[in-house]
């Protein structure tokens, strides 16, 4: 039986550096038709309420 991993403190250490997070990501970043059936299906009555129902 091995012992349960231990976790890192949540605390920082006055010593530490705070973290800097960067991306590299377009300011518009391009969704494909997979993407957008999944949004349209999760948001598909919020969507119709909005817009009304497509025929």
């Amino acid at each position: 039986m091995q012992p349960h991993p231990t976790r890192a403190s949540s605390r920082r250490s006055a010593t530490s550096a705070p973290i800097i997070v960067t991306d590299d990501w377009p300011e518009q970043v391009p969704i494909g038709d997979a993407e957008l059936r999944v949004i349209e299906g999760a948001f598909r009555e919020e969507l119709d309420a909005l817009f009304g129902s497509l025929p």
